[in-house]
């Protein structure tokens, strides 16, 4: 009866004998267990919270997304100053004190970003499947990118400056790779005067490495396209960063050391190829040499 009803869950049965009930307050079970019946789990993260929820709503939510929503900001005190933020927050099992440290540093975040606007549809990746792009300012997605695919670069996390950095630094950025809106891989990267740097690629699994040249070798054509100041586009060889076959580079420095960099030694994923010029000199007219 359960799989009729398409749960979300690939164990409905197991799911529904595990969920913490409340200890305290009141709250109509039999109006939960009907909506539970259609939402197994979803309703894991939120049944615990079921009298709040009540209490916050006045009656049982219709629908689970009414439940969740009640339940973002049963969790959270300030959680309507930044609702996407405390969705995000929520989903990742941060606790209040955690919710409100995202909260402090996204009231600073900045308002405009120096690292190139790319973005790659699936027409450009080969996959329609596939978005490539860089992450606007202020999304709440970017300081907590490491949350979304189990790596450092979180508040908290080996990697925080640079879950900080770009949020707030205008010439630090994050990107992201979505499969069907899923974010499975994402970097953070910085700028110099003449280089863009992926500092490394993290990703949900190993299953998705072999995305990582084809996409970062795209992204970096696009970059020369859109910044006629760049000569030149990189990526950390460290953190998640799969082995590549390509020609490694002496590095180049961000303005700043941030705990948590995985670029120390760089790829080249493409380089401007510089203009020519005619040589005017009459004994080697008409050859060409770099401008």
């Amino acid at each position: 009866m359960l799989h009729k009803r398409n749960l979300p869950s690939k164990a409905p049965l197991h799911d529904l004998g595990q969920f913490n009930l409340p200890s305290k307050g009141t709250w109509n079970i039999g109006a939960w267990r009907q909506l539970l019946l259609h939402h197994s789990g979803r309703g894991l993260k939120v049944i615990n919270l079921a009298p709040n929820i009540e209490g916050r709503l006045g009656r049982v939510p219709k629908d689970m997304d009414e439940a969740e929503h009640a339940a973002v900001l049963s969790a959270y005190t300030r959680g309507e100053e930044n609702i996407e933020l405390a969705k995000l927050c929520y989903t990742h099992h941060q606790d209040e004190d955690q919710f409100e440290d995202y909260l402090e540093l996204m009231g600073s975040a900045k308002d405009e970003d120096l690292c190139p606007n790319i973005g790659l549809n699936g027409a450009d990746l080969g996959d329609p499947n596939l978005v490539f792009r860089r992450l606007q300012p202020k999304d709440p997605r970017g300081p907590l990118l490491g949350e979304i695919t189990n790596c450092c670069q979180h508040l908290g996390g080996v990697a925080s400056d640079c879950a900080k950095a770009g949020t707030l630094d205008p010439e630090a950025s994050f990107y992201v790779l979505e499969r069907r809106g899923v974010i499975i891989a994402q970097s953070f990267a910085w700028r110099t005067k003449s280089s863009l740097v992926f500092d490394s690629w993290e990703r949900l699994s190993h299953d998705y490495d072999p995305l990582c040249q084809p996409v970062l070798v795209k992204a970096a054509e696009k970059a020369l396209e859109l910044d006629s100041s760049l000569e030149d586009i990189r990526l950390g060889a460290g953190g998640g960063t799969p082995k590549l076959g390509l020609e490694k580079v002496k590095a180049c420095s961000w303005k700043r050391k941030l705990n948590g960099m995985d670029s120390s030694s760089q790829y080249l994923l493409a380089q401007r190829t510089p203009p020519f010029q005619q040589v005017l000199d009459p004994a080697r007219k008409g050859e060409l040499i770099a401008a």
